[in-house]
């Protein structure tokens, strides 16, 4: 067998992508603040979501299988509170659709979509709308995810499967007769897709696990010296790991999904909490007055241009233009030699001239006078920028309900001129 190729740091093989121990431990979403326990109950949703979509709307089961494993490659690449879970699952089996040459249209999808997410919450089960601007947004949404999917993915979404391949170990262990035994391991098989076995070992060891479950569920014997895993190269603590995360789908008692949403949209409000108090304090710091060890006279040691540029800000336009402020001069009088005996007599004359009511303006300037302006000037020109990206926002989305009425408006007028006879042709616009 060819050795998988690197393209642009992609791996381009057919064999399954398997995701190192490391990458398991510390996924996205544990990183941003959710357990453990809450992360799996988040993957056990969104692939049983994919399974009843699927049989709901007839897939095969390799269309579900591939859908399943796409999900789950997805989220330990992102984190459950950035995507919806309903719809990346709803993307993935409208793409693994594709992938395996059975398609469906999004229509159905979608309805579909709606359908089960009503019967979950125990609300009464109303078609939707069609044309509506519900099914509009939940259709452009999985369409965005769809596309979120495939760019995160490097689009590899080879998936290979154990379907034949537990039905070709069962042969080499001369079991193939034993049709209760390969519906165990079909149906163990099957489940473990809701887990995260396919994407920690390759398919052949899943098979085999598979098998060792069944057996010894049902008390059939087996090789054990040497083991039979032997035989197809896997290890007996990989079988023991997969067994138990199957056994645990059925011991456990998860969440729904009102439960699960409620969880995430607490720990989003609480991250979202904890960013607004860090914004505040840096601007706090950021904006503090002067200290004494930030003061002028304690910044003697420094070079002068250093000296000049940082208290740049600070230095008021009104004095610039009649001298030098009280600031640089400070400064001047403990680094510089004095400029004064330089001037000339006119420009001492205008200097002594000056009213005495200006020279108490200009001694009275303290930094903290100087900080609270710029914390003020930082203020408006942040409240400037909010209001105007607030009307940009504002205009985009009156833009985009006036072309989505429009397009409502016109799609409902060519049905009612059609008829029944353009329903057909109705359906195939969308």
């Amino acid at each position: 067998m060819e050795p998988p190729k690197e393209f642009r740091d992609v791996l381009i093989t057919l064999e399954n992508s398997i995701i190192p121990q490391e990458a398991i431990e510390s996924t996205p979403s544990r990183k941003e603040g959710i357990p453990e326990d809450l992360e799996k109950n988040c993957r056990l949703i969104g692939c049983d979501f994919i399974h009843s979509t699927g049989v709901l709307l007839d897939f095969p089961q390799v269309s579900i299988a591939t859908a399943q494993v796409l999900f789950q490659r997805f989220f330990y690449a992102k984190s459950f509170l950035k995507y919806n879970v309903q719809y990346m699952a709803a993307a993935c089996i409208f793409l693994a659709g594709k992938i395996e040459e059975s398609p469906r249209r999004l229509r159905d999808i979608v309805n579909v979509f709606n359908h089960i997410k009503q019967k979950r919450m125990n609300r009464p089960a109303t078609p939707m709308e069609f044309a509506s601007t519900q099914y509009f947004n939940i259709k452009n949404s999985i369409i965005k995810y769809e596309r979120v999917l495939l760019k995160e993915l490097g689009f590899c979404v080879h998936v290979k499967h154990p379907h034949k391949t537990i039905i070709t170990y069962l042969n080499t262990l001369g079991k193939s007769d034993n049709n209760e035994l390969i519906q165990k391991c079909w149906n163990f098989m099957n489940d473990s897709l809701r887990t995260n076995v396919f994407v920690r070992y390759p398919p052949e060891t899943v098979a085999c696990a598979c098998i060792f479950l069944a057996a010894r569920l049902m008390e059939i014997p087996l090789p054990e010296e040497p083991g039979w895993w032997l035989l197809f190269d896997a290890e007996y603590d990989a079988l023991e790991d997969i067994s138990l995360e199957i056994l645990e789908l059925y011991q456990k008692s998860w969440r729904t999904i009102e439960e699960t949403e409620r969880e995430i949209a607490l720990i989003k409000e609480s991250q979202n909490e904890s960013k607004g108090d860090s914004k505040i304090t840096e601007l706090s710091s950021s904006s503090r007055p002067l200290s004494g060890d930030d003061s002028p006279r304690s910044l003697t040691n420094e070079k002068p241009l250093e000296i000049k540029l940082s208290l740049l800000g600070a230095v008021d336009v009104r004095q610039s233009s009649r001298g030098p402020s009280p600031l640089t001069l400070t400064h001047q009088t403990h680094n510089e030699p004095s400029t004064s005996q330089s001037r000339s007599p006119s420009s001492r004359r205008r200097s002594r001239s000056r009213s005495p009511s200006s020279r108490r303006r200009s001694r009275s300037r303290s930094p903290s006078s100087i900080s609270s302006k710029e914390i003020s000037i930082k203020k408006s020109i942040i409240s400037k920028e909010i209001s105007i990206k607030k009307s940009i926002i504002s205009k985009e989305i009156s833009i985009k309900k006036s072309v989505i009425t429009k397009e409502i408006s016109i799609k409902k007028s060519f049905y009612v001129q059609e008829g029944h006879s353009g329903a057909n042709v109705f359906q195939d616009i969308f």
